[in-house]
This record gives structure tokens, C-alpha cells and sequence, in this order.
């Protein structure tokens, strides 16, 4: 393996923030064990909060609805959470074209009351039987076929897209995903190569916020070594996904192909990051709020914390000293974690 190299880092920031990240409740039904998250409730509990609305309603009163952009619910399982109707109205309201995360297990129950959603994402890790087993609960993908169905046949259905989440349990079934994906109506794929850190890219994230924001400590979820891949195999069944899936397929957070560039891939999270030239999205262009309203750098890793929604009208932090000590941090001595970042990197 030859030296790694650090990329050069960039940040362009948007005089406004054009995205909203809503982690809106960080309770979960399920326990997947592919779901860092997952791993998080397990060893410290579920958060109890609940983004309020009429806590989102004040920050977002200043918001010019002409001014567009997307907003991104995602939880735990945003379906939980009692008030999603009205969070929804609020986030059209204000402007926001919605895109919403979900497993999908409660949509046949909650897809007739829940309109104002632009698109879809619904986590889905393979055909029916394998995506069972990774979620360990028998006949969830019939469940999640049922909700889709009638999202589908629902007047002014939204568009639907399946994520992913590549994994030991699915890597040879990548192209029977896929057909299943397609079946159930899905526009659009996205391949998500996992998310993940490791001690060198944990101590280096810890390190760089030390000093302003305490440290960090949430990439430890993320940790795990991925020696059951086989790099040959994966390449495969990526290339038959490719095929088998009418519509466009994205991989994140890089579209590698062969088996080459995926071995590189698992083998060390800080050397790949080199084929892209870093650049920020969530510091330069996004607000990311969590379930309790707190304010923070990163959805995945929301180890720095920069206020709250309710301190301030959108689009606090945008202006404040403590984003830009954050923002220099990466520009200075970059975000070990961000090797892996499977959406802003």
C-alpha cells in the first residue's frame, strides 16, 4: 500500500444554507445490526427527545418560503413520531422540498395521513429473505412492500428511492436486491458502501475537536473492520445491481469499481478519502438539527454542538464565531471521520 495522501480541503460557503437535516426522534422499533445508530441505543439507550413543532415552527418564522431547498427527516424512525403530519405542513410551509428516510415497517399504517413528502427513501439491504435476516424481523420486507404499495397508488404519489447499505450479510445478493427494488416501484437506487471508522480515524476526529468542542467519542458506533468482504465478490454483484436496476443507481460515498478499488476502500478509510479533494457540504451549505433541538456540525457525527433552535431565528449558526472555529478546524486539520462520509465528503 503506497503513502497515503491528505487531500487538499475546500469549503464554499453558501450565503445561506439551502439544506435542513431533522433528525426529528431517535427511537427505533428496529435494531438492525447494520445501523450504527442501532449500535449506539444499544450501548447507551434511545434519546427521549422528540424534535417539538412548535419549537421548529419559531426557529423557522424568519424562513422566506421563496427561497426553496430540501429538507431531510430522518430519525431513528421518523414514522414514531406522533406530530410528523404537522412538522411536514411546516417544512412546505416554509419552503422546503421534504425528502423522508425511512425502514419502512410502518408505512401501510401512516402513508393515508402523511402528505407534503417529495421523495421517499426507504432502506431496503436486499430480496425479501436476506433483508429479514439483516433486520431480524421475519416478514418486514413484505411489510415494507404493503407500505410502498399504497404510497404508489396514493393520488400525487411522491417519487420512491431505495437505499442500500452495503454489508457482509448482502454483498452477493447486490443483483437480486436490485430486481426486488425495481419491483416494488422504486425510481431510483442508491448503494451505500458502509459508513465507518476505525481507532487512527477516531483519534484523529477526537483530537481536532478537542481544544473548542470536548472532544468526540460517536465514530466509536461506526467501528468495525469489514474482514468478511471479499473485494472480488462485491465488485460482482455491484456490476449485476448496475445491470438488473432500470433507473439510476448512485453509490456513495464513491462509485468504485473492481475489485481493486474496493479492497483499497476496506482496507484503509484514510487513503481513499485522496480520490476526492475535500470539501465540506454540511459546513458550507446545511443546517443539521437533532431530536432535542441542539444544533451541530454533522448529522452522522454530531459530536460539536453549535446552539440550539431555540436561541435563535434560521439561519443560526450560520453567522457565528462557533461554526467558524469549526469550519477552520476542518479546513486546518480536517475531521478523521470525514474519510468515510457517505453523503457530504
Amino acid at each position: 500500500m503506497g503513502p497515503r495522501k491528505d487531500p487538499r480541503r475546500q469549503l464554499r460557503v453558501s450565503a445561506r444554507p439551502s439544506r435542513l437535516n431533522l433528525r426529528i426522534t431517535d427511537r427505533c422499533e428496529l435494531s438492525c445490526g447494520i445501523c450504527p445508530q442501532a449500535a449506539r441505543r444499544r450501548g447507551e439507550g434511545a434519546g427521549r427527545d422528540e424534535l417539538r413543532v412548535a419549537a421548529l415552527a419559531l426557529y423557522l418564522r424568519g424562513r422566506d418560503p421563496a427561497a426553496g431547498g430540501t429538507a431531510f427527516v430522518w430519525g431513528g424512525e421518523p414514522l414514531l413520531h406522533a406530530d410528523l403530519p404537522a412538522l411536514l405542513a411546516l417544512l412546505r410551509e416554509a419552503g422546503f422540498r421534504a425528502e423522508l428516510n425511512t425502514s419502512g415497517s410502518l408505512l401501510a399504517e401512516r402513508a393515508a395521513e402523511l402528505e407534503g413528502v417529495d421523495e421517499w427513501i426507504v432502506s431496503i439491504d436486499g430480496p425479501p429473505a436476506i433483508h429479514d435476516a439483516l433486520r431480524g424481523r421475519p416478514g418486514l420486507f413484505e411489510r415494507v412492500a404493503t407500505g410502498v404499495e399504497r404510497l404508489r397508488t396514493r393520488d400525487g404519489a411522491a417519487r420512491l428511492a431505495a437505499n442500500l447499505t452495503i454489508s457482509e450479510g448482502n454483498q452477493a445478493h447486490l443483483e437480486a436486491a436490485a430486481e426486488a427494488i425495481a419491483e416494488l416501484g422504486c425510481q431510483r437506487l442508491v448503494l451505500q458502501l458502509p459508513t465507518f471508522a476505525t481507532a487512527a480515524s477516531g483519534a484523529l476526529h477526537d483530537a481536532a475537536l478537542a481544544f473548542d468542542f470536548g472532544g468526540g467519542g460517536h465514530w466509536r458506533h461506526f467501528a468495525r473492520d469489514y474482514r468478511g468482504i471479499d473485494p472480488a465478490l462485491l465488485a460482482l454483484s455491484i456490476e449485476g445491481a448496475l445491470r438488473r436496476f432500470p433507473g439510476p443507481v448512485t453509490m456513495i460515498p464513491y462509485r468504485l469499481r473492481g475489485a481493486g478499488a474496493l479492497r483499497d476502500y476496506f482496507a484503509d478509510p484514510l487513503r481513499v478519502v485522496g480520490r476526492k479533494r475535500g470539501l465540506c457540504l454540511a459546513l458550507g451549505g446545511e443546517i443539521s438539527v437533532e431530536p432535542d433541538g441542539a444544533l451541530v456540525g454533522c448529522p452522522d457525527f454530531p459530536d460539536a454542538r453549535l446552539g440550539s433552535i431555540d436561541e435563535a431565528p434560521w439561519p443560526h449558526p450560520w453567522g457565528t464565531a462557533r461554526l467558524a472555529a469549526l469550519r477552520e478546524i476542518y479546513l486546518r486539520r480536517g475531521l478523521g471521520v470525514c474519510a468515510r462520509c457517505c453523503r457530504f465528503f
